[in-house]
């Protein structure tokens, strides 16, 4: 048992305090030394910053033990040069390396034996039948939308060799809603119940789960928030990345590694496993909305939380977010809104705007008190997008003529 514990300790946070020591103290070392003295630190982005340099080299040390021996391995999504180095660094050389890339541009200095398509995850048409070792989707699948995820799964199936590996990692859906963690650029998280369906409906049998950052002490009970992190203690940080290994549905990041079984995949079948947790992780995430000054949130059994503004004569925000991405193409925008009571006929009793994160204003609506029936207006609007938007967040602004409230059930997409 003690052997266990230190070839744990070796091979896991060993390199990890290394890596931190090297990389952090020239830059950050009066942080990290408050969050080695157990602080609390009371600036959100600078914890961020520190624990996604940690959850980095955790994700390291995964990507060095992924199934040895693939010669030839493809990267769906893959930033930038730095990318192709630092994963041959962890998982050792290769001969052929594919990367498939549609936001970032190819970078200038790639040896011959990388290859990289400019295409979405989902469109691998440029690779032969099972020609590929490994196909590796790391922190990949949240930026999907619908039909790229359908694809790239059976994507992957086709091009592996028989027995092949699928590795995959993402931020788990099952807890980011609770953590409130909202990223610009994710369409869907999924939890790890949802890829192992869908994993499993498109022929892959899950050899390996793992998890990195433990984020509640036992199923079931509360998540520890992103804003409290230290790195020792029972809920620090060195002693979560630890338990969060075997617990992967309980963690931040959910890593899996499945291989590529012999049947073909039954293409309807896999059409509607994707389609239907695709609909229930990209609800998840378009509800991740940000409450005004002044706004309740009631809980309601077997119906979405209700969303109350204050009293009539307060303007304000009724809700701003989700600070979610728009693929380009045709979008749709809708909710409902209700009145607590209806005022005057015609009168606005709320503006709506979606903005992304450069501030482009993509839509303005005004809503009339004339636009309700029996106090309640089912705002549906459609755009199109000649290019993906991110950072996406709608506000819906009370005018303050009357109270005004509001389901928790947007529909963005």
């Amino acid at each position: 048992m003690k052997k266990k514990v230190a070839d744990i300790f070796k091979n896991m946070v060993r390199p990890c305090l290394d890596y931190m020591s090297e990389q952090i103290a020239g830059n950050i070392s009066g942080q990290i030394a408050d969050n080695m003295a157990g602080g609390i630190r009371s600036d959100r982005e600078e914890v961020l910053k520190d624990f996604n340099v940690f959850l980095h080299t955790l994700r390291s040390q995964f990507f060095s033990e992924m199934p040895k021996g693939a010669r030839t391995v493809l990267s769906a999504g893959c930033s930038d040069r730095y990318y192709f180095d630092w994963l041959e660094s962890e998982y050792g050389p290769l001969e052929r390396h594919i990367g498939i890339e549609f936001f970032a541009p190819k970078p200038p200095d790639l040896p011959d034996y990388i290859r990289w398509i400019t295409a979405t995850a989902g469109d691998m048409s440029q690779v032969e039948p099972e020609s590929i070792d490994m196909v590796i989707s790391g922190q990949n699948i949240e930026h999907l939308d619908r039909d790229d995820i359908y694809n790239f799964f059976l994507e992957s199936w086709r091009v592996l060799k028989p027995g092949g590996w699928l590795i995959m990692d993402s931020p788990n859906g099952a807890l980011t809603p609770q953590l409130n963690y909202t990223q610009p650029d994710h369409v869907a998280e999924f939890g790890l119940d949802e890829i192992e369906r869908i994993l499993g409906m498109t022929s892959f049998s899950v050899v390996n789960k793992k998890g990195l950052i433990l984020m509640r002490e036992y199923p079931g009970s509360a998540v520890w928030p992103l804003n409290s992190m230290t790195w020792q203690g029972k809920g620090g940080l060195l002693r979560r990345s630890m338990a969060g290994i075997g617990r992967p549905e309980d963690s931040f990041v959910w890593w899996v590694e499945a291989r590529k079984e012999e049947a073909e995949p039954n293409r309807e079948n896999v059409r509607h496993c994707v389609d239907a947790l695709f609909d229930r992780a990209k609800k998840r995430r378009m509800n991740r909305l940000s409450p005004g000054a002044g706004v309740t949130m009631v809980q309601r059994d077997g119906e979405p939380p209700l969303i109350i503004g204050p009293p009539a004569g307060q303007p304000g925000c009724l809700w701003h977010g989700p600070n979610a991405p728009l693929l380009a193409g045709n979008r749709r925008v809708a909710f409902e809104i209700r009145l607590e009571k209806a005022p005057a006929p015609d009168i606005v009793v709320a503006e709506v705007v979606l903005r992304d994160n450069r501030g482009r204003e993509l839509l303005r609506r005004e809503i009339y008190s004339r636009e309700f029936v029996d106090n309640k207006f089912a705002f549906d609007e459609r755009l199109h997008l000649a290019e993906a938007s991110f950072g996406v967040a709608l506000t819906v602004h009370s005018t303050g003529a009357t109270r005004l409230m509001a389901p928790l059930d947007l529909d963005i997409g």
